[in-house]
């Protein structure tokens, strides 16, 4: 081999090249080996054999790729082709080996074809080096970038750099989650900063990002941004910037962490800590914390008119000097009992301050530290006299409102069946009218009025059902007659129902439903009435051109589920919750076109938790509303 090496040159340097190549094959550090055109080994140096720990006797005239691992055989082996097809001279190729003892090792693979003066390959010249301590820095370092990103996820915080020469921006990945953005279309830059800043706080941070508006070193700083969906969170940044040789800015690194959630905890503990001092100072009941010295370190107004003391006068002072000697007698193994760390409650006659003997319960709970430390108790005490008056008093109370209830439920389901039948008489009567049943009417005008008549009484006859069956609700007298249901038809036949009053208002119906749904157990004259009802209110409050449907889902996991959706005005969150109140009903200019009596979403909602079910409603001004009824997956045959 080595003799046709020396062919191209003069005899004599033929030699010294065989020579020199001699010395490099058997010497170099990297493991040499050379291959025949039919890719077997013709011969490998020393390094390769220690490297692959194969001697040469064991290698040479096997196939090159029996020691390849067997996951990058084929990435190795279409190399090979193209370099035996004469596609490519030269290739380089990391990949995995395997020594005899079972043992891999990473290689950088350099090959490189040699020719004859024809152009014909003589041999395969293959160089490895043993790259797997870098293939492990590698990995640690991916594993590392890994971790700090996972880190940066469950700290919500990212890390930003800004070049100044270049006015160049990076983002990390929790950076674009941060502001709301998507990586793909986002470009972070000064200005693009600047938008996703909340307006109020806008001009603030311009002047923070000011060269030389703040002193050189890092510093940190609050603000809030506004994301693409119009949520509002707050962050914040701390700044490391770097100054070349005249003091200017030439970059800034930084980190920004959402703390939303930590503003708005400290936000409700204020309010909390606000709320708590003032009940605590404007109620009766004793309210105190006593540390395991047995001194107060904190004590409401109430302790004045108890005991004489100020609460200013009672911080510090010992449970005997303030209670006196024979009430903290009485309490003693209470005490005891809360400074080993359990809850203590007691009943016991106190004499309190100006001698009045009065009937005090209370309760001592332990307050300890992270390794079990009882740190003292908390008190709360009351006068029972005054609390078994007002226990009284709202047991009354709550017996009337009850009879009141009960009264208003007779009185409505009489009323509503006392009404029903002339309303029927209106109905009947008038239709009568309206289709000439008994003759021509005459006037034109006669036929209108007597629609009119016809249709008002339609929809008062509904409004009194509405009530009769809110009535029977309330009063716990109306039944849940359930039989298994076909739900595709179900749906169909409520569609029918409002089919024709969709399409005189110009409106696309849709319907998203399987028709392999398993049978459903339910009540199917209420299930009806709550789908026909979201129906009716979805046409309703959707004007022409818009769009109402029904989607049913239905798995073991999530249950049977119903949605009623529609396009149209929508409610404000803030209205939501009167929307589903009883006789009420959301107040603005499309709404108070709609007579009704506030019953229909209350309906539904009871209908649906008499059946176990939930009911929800999400809605945004502008894009439309959506209900969903859930119903437990028992109620469904999954087969």
């Amino acid at each position: 081999m080595f003799d046709e090496m020396g062919k191209t040159g003069r005899p004599a340097d033929a030699a010294v090249e065989q020579a020199w190549f001699q010395a490099i094959f058997q010497h170099a550090a990297f493991g040499i080996s050379l291959i025949s055109p039919d890719n077997l080994y013709l011969g490998v140096n020393p390094a390769y054999e220690r490297m692959m720990g194969y001697g040469a006797a064991e290698l040479v005239g096997r196939p090159k790729l029996a020691i390849t691992h067997p996951d990058d055989a084929e990435a190795s082996n279409d190399l090979n082709r193209r370099m035996d097809s004469g596609e490519i001279n030269e290739f380089t190729l990391d990949k995995r080996y395997l020594r005899p003892d079972g043992s891999e090792f990473f290689g950088r693979l350099k090959v490189s074809r040699v020719n004859d003066e024809n152009g014909r390959i003589l041999f395969k010249l293959a160089m490895v080096e043993n790259i797997s301590e870098l293939k492990q820095r590698e990995q640690a370092l991916h594993d590392s970038e890994a971790r700090l990103a996972e880190a940066q996820r469950i700290a919500n915080m990212g890390n930003w750099e800004f070049v100044a020469e270049r006015g160049t921006v990076h983002w990390s990945d929790e950076c674009y989650r941060i502001f709301g953005q998507d990586k793909d279309s986002f470009s972070p830059s000064h200005e693009t900063f600047l938008a996703c800043v909340h307006p109020d706080d806008r001009e603030r941070v311009k002047r923070v990002l000011i060269p030389g508006w703040r002193p050189k070193g890092r510093y940190s700083h609050e603000h809030r941004i506004v994301r693409p969906d119009g949520e509002v969170r707050h962050l914040q940044e701390w700044v490391v910037p770097y100054y070349d040789e005249t003091g200017a800015v030439i970059r800034r690194v930084g980190a920004v962490q959402d703390i939303t959630e930590r503003k708005q905890a400290d936000q409700a503990l204020r309010k909390s800590e606000r709320q708590l001092q003032q009940s605590t100072d404007n109620v009766p009941a004793l309210i105190a914390f006593i540390g395991n010295d047995r001194r107060y370190q904190f004590a409401n107004l109430a302790y004045e008119k108890w005991y004489g003391f100020s609460p200013e006068n009672i911080i510090g002072r010992t449970v005997t000097e303030v209670l006196g000697a024979a009430n903290a007698q009485q309490i003693e193994s209470y005490i005891a009992g809360a400074l080993a760390g359990e809850r203590q409650d007691y009943l016991v006659s106190f004499d309190t301050a100006g001698s009045v003997r009065r009937e005090v319960k209370g309760t001592f709970m332990s307050s300890k530290a992270d390794d079990g430390t009882v740190l003292g108790f908390h008190v709360l005490a009351q006068d029972v006299t005054k609390e078994k008056m007002a226990e009284e008093a709202l047991l009354h109370a709550k017996d009337m409102a009850e009879d009141a209830s009960l009264a208003k439920s007779n009185f409505l389901a009489s009323m509503s069946h006392e009404l029903r039948t002339p309303l029927n008489a209106i109905i009947g009567f008038s239709e009568i009218i309206a289709k000439e049943i008994l003759g021509p009417v005459g006037k034109p005008e006669y036929l209108e009025y007597a629609q009119d008549i016809h249709n008002s009484g339609g929809l008062l006859l509904d409004i009194i059902g509405e009530i009769l069956d809110y009535s029977k609700l309330e009063s716990g007298k109306e039944p849940l007659l359930e039989e298994s249901l076909d739900v595709p038809e179900t749906v169909r036949s409520c569609l029918a129902l409002v089919a024709n009053i969709a399409d005189q208002g110009g409106l696309k119906v849709e319907s998203d439903v399987a028709a392999s749904l398993p049978p459903f157990r339910a009540d199917k004259r209420k299930l009806v009435q709550m789908l026909s009802n979201l129906l009716s209110n979805a046409i309703k409050f959707t004007e022409a051109g818009g769009c109402i449907g029904v989607r049913v889902r239905a798995a073991p996991e999530i249950g049977y589920e119903f949605q009623v959706y529609d396009n149209g005005i929508g409610i404000a969150a803030e209205d939501i919750a009167r929307a589903l109140l009883p006789f009420e009903q959301v107040d603005n200019s499309l709404t108070r076109k709609f007579p009704g009596a506030g019953l229909g979403l209350p309906l539904c909602k009871s209908f649906a938790e008499m059946h176990g079910g939930t009911f929800e409603l999400t809605s945004a001004p502008g894009k439309g509303t959506t209900v969903t009824l859930r119903f437990p997956a028992e109620r469904a045959d999954f087969g």
